[in-house]
This record gives C-alpha cells, structure tokens and sequence, in this order.
C-alpha cells in the first residue's frame, strides 16, 4: 500500500503523523509543500484542499491527522 504525505516542516500535526507511521513502521513517502511547489500544487489538487498534513494512502485521502481512521485503514 502506497503511503504519501505533504507536509510543513515544524507543524505539529505533520510530526505526529510521521511518528505514528514510524512507530507502525509504515514506510510513506514525504513532500515538504513549502520547499517543493510543484508537490503543493499538486497537494491542493489531489485533495481539493490547502493545510497539511494531508495523508494519501492508496485511494484515500486523509486531511489532518486523524489517528482514528488511520487505523482502521491501515489496520
């Protein structure tokens, strides 16, 4: 299962996010939208939304850090 992340370096929600698939050792892959645009650009228009972090696991679109429905995807 494919695991993407955009994120902003320093923002809460990204670090929990991150630690909570590395505590599960889910392997994701990890766009900061601030040093790389064209991964915001294309954040924005995957998810139809501006914020981070925003999750995208397979088909799902996850906004913010939603421990909850993380794990009932991922579990």
């Amino acid at each position: 299962m494919s695991v993407t992340i955009y994120t902003i370096q320093d923002n809460i929600y990204c670090r929990m996010a991150k630690k909570y698939f590395d505590e599960k050792k889910i392997t994701y892959n990890e766009y900061d939208i601030i040093s790389d645009i064209q991964k915001a650009v294309e954040m924005e228009k995957k998810a139809k939304f501006v914020g981070v972090p925003v999750i995208l696991i397979g088909r799902k679109t996850i906004i913010g850090f939603d421990k909850k429905r993380l794990d009932k995807i991922l579990d």
